[in-house]
C-alpha cells in the first residue's frame, strides 16, 4: 500500500491546527519507515510556517491522542468519564459528565461508542460529520434521561451511526 501525502493546503487548518488527515499521513509514515520520532515530527511541524501557533503542549496531546487511537485498534473498550466536551474515539465507552460528546469523524465500519448519561439530565451526541440513524437521519441526537446509555455502530457503507 502506497502512501498518499496530504496537499500543502491540508496540513494545517485556518487556525493553524495540524488536519486529522496530516496527521494520520504522519502517522502511517511513522509507521511505515519506522525511523521518524517524536522529535522528528516535533521539529517538523514547529519548523513550519504554517505551525508557528503550534506549541510542544499541543504536539504531546496530539501523540496521547495518536497512542490511544491505535490501542483502540484492537477493538478493547475505553471506559472513561468526560467532565467537559468530549471527542470520542472508536471502541470509548464514555459517562458523560458534559452535555456535549462528539462522535468519532472518520471511524472505520463497525467501530462502536457507548455514551451514558449517568451525571447530567441531558447529553447531546453530534454524529460530526457523519449521520445518526434512528428514525430519520440526524446531525445529532439528546439523551434526556439520566442513567440512559446508547450504543453506537458505524455502517461505513450509508456513512452512518446506527444506535442499537
Amino acid at each position: 500500500m502506497s502512501l498518499i501525502p496530504p496537499n500543502r493546503s491540508q496540513y494545517f487548518t485556518k487556525d493553524g491546527d495540524l488536519t486529522l488527515r496530516a496527521a494520520k499521513y504522519l502517522e502511517a509514515l511513522a509507521d511505515t519507515v519506522n525511523t521518524i520520532e517524536t522529535e522528528t515530527i516535533s521539529e517538523f511541524l514547529i519548523g513550519s510556517s504554517a505551525a508557528a501557533s503550534v506549541n510542544t503542549d499541543e504536539i504531546a496531546q496530539d501523540e496521547a491522542f495518536f497512542y490511544r487511537q491505535n490501542q483502540t485498534a484492537s477493538k478493547e473498550w475505553n471506559a472513561l468519564i468526560a467532565e467537559s466536551t468530549y471527542y470520542a474515539l472508536p471502541w470509548d465507552f464514555i459517562e458523560a459528565k458534559t452535555s456535549t460528546i462528539y462522535l468519532p469523524q472518520y471511524p472505520e465500519n463497525s467501530s462502536c461508542v457507548i455514551v451514558a448519561s449517568d451525571y447530567s439530565g441531558s447529553v447531546i451526541v453530534y454524529g460530526y460529520g457523519n449521520k445518526i440513524k434512528v428514525k430519520d437521519s440526524v446531525d445529532s441526537i439528546q439523551i434526556n434521561q439520566r442513567g440512559t446509555s446508547l450504543h453506537f455502530v458505524f455502517f461505513a457503507a450509508g456513512a452512518y451511526w446506527r444506535i442499537v
